[in-house]
């Protein structure tokens, strides 16, 4: 889960930085970190996938109120409110959460489920629920504030306290370890597409 974390955020902290060609910073937001748009490859590569719904800040299109994953939006994207860069760090710790415990987070959310009911629900601690180091539930906690001041900044700003949390308890692994890690649980990449 940090592997792959580690390597969406490199991906959003390129994007979230991008520049036009006359330097000015287009401010891009994803706008639909989800499990579908997460790839991992046979070989143990992450990419991010499907930019389609990313916006720039020049763009004021209203087809860009409300656009993503009910579950994986950030709240004030599932509010309809203003958003930043930030709303993509937000979604990319719903993932990971998702993937350290194997469960959904937002096990409710629906189509007619309000964004107050999705997001007044406490997020379960992950030290009790799955046993992982109190400092990795810290770093997710504050990935999943409500509250964007709350959260992680920058990409690079939730990267390096995963590095770090990942370094003192020995889980930082490379793409082949990650290769490995899919290939006992999905089993020869021969079968993959079956």
């Amino acid at each position: 889960a940090i592997r792959i974390c580690r390597e969406v955020l490199s991906a959003l902290a390129y994007a979230h930085v991008k520049r036009d060609f006359d330097g000015k910073p287009l401010k891009l937001i994803h706008r639909d970190v989800s499990p579908s748009n997460i790839l991992v490859s046979y070989a143990g590569e992450v990419k991010l996938t499907d930019f389609g719904i990313a916006k720039a800040a020049t763009h004021n299109s209203l087809f860009y109120k409300v656009k993503g994953k009910i579950g994986y939006m950030s709240p004030e994207q599932a509010k309809s409110e203003s958003l930043d860069h930030r709303s993509d760090l937000y979604s990319l710790a719903v993932c990971m959460y998702e993937v350290i415990t194997g469960e959904r987070l937002f096990v409710h959310a629906g189509l007619t489920t309000s964004a107050d009911e999705i997001y007044s629900q406490p997020v379960p601690s992950l030290v009790k629920k799955v046993g992982v180091p109190a400092d990795l539930d810290a770093v997710m906690r504050k990935a999943l504030a409500l509250d964007p001041d709350d959260r992680f900044q920058t990409a690079g700003e939730f990267n390096e306290a995963l590095t770090r949390c990942a370094h003192r308890h020995g889980l930082l692994i490379a793409a082949p370890e990650l290769a490995g890690e899919l290939l006992g649980a999905c089993g020869p990449t021969d079968q993959w597409r079956g």
